[in-house]
């Protein structure tokens, strides 16, 4: 981004995110379309109800995961994560650079300490 500006760093992310997309919709097979033998199938559906279908979700279903006290831990711990993860991201380059005068190419290692 320091070389090329951040318009041209823009353009290679999203042409990496296009290649790998290309590359996942090649590999990706579907078991369900695959040869597998009877311990891979096995393997599969292990735990699975035997010939019953799947049935919807519904609001009744959303009402009793929302009592689970496991379910408000990880609603809070992944929004913990997700707001130390902003922090580094966006306000600790600038801030190293701003309060410490540290250049802009060294904070990139500076915050990736952490």
């Amino acid at each position: 981004m320091l070389n090329f500006g951040w318009r041209w760093m823009f353009a290679i992310m999203g042409v990496a995110g296009l290649v790998v997309a290309v590359v996942f919709y090649l590999l990706h097979r579907n078991p369900n379309e695959v040869d597998l033998d009877a311990s891979e199938l096995e393997y599969l559906t292990e735990g699975d109800k035997v010939g019953e279908q799947q049935q919807a979700v519904t609001w009744q279903g959303w009402k009793r995961l929302f009592g689970f006290g496991t379910t408000w831990g990880m609603i809070f711990g992944f929004f913990g994560t997700i707001y130390v993860t902003w922090i580094y991201n966006a306000w600790l380059p600038g801030y190293l650079e701003m309060e410490r005068h540290i250049s802009i190419s060294k904070t990139g290692w500076v915050a990736a300490i952490p």
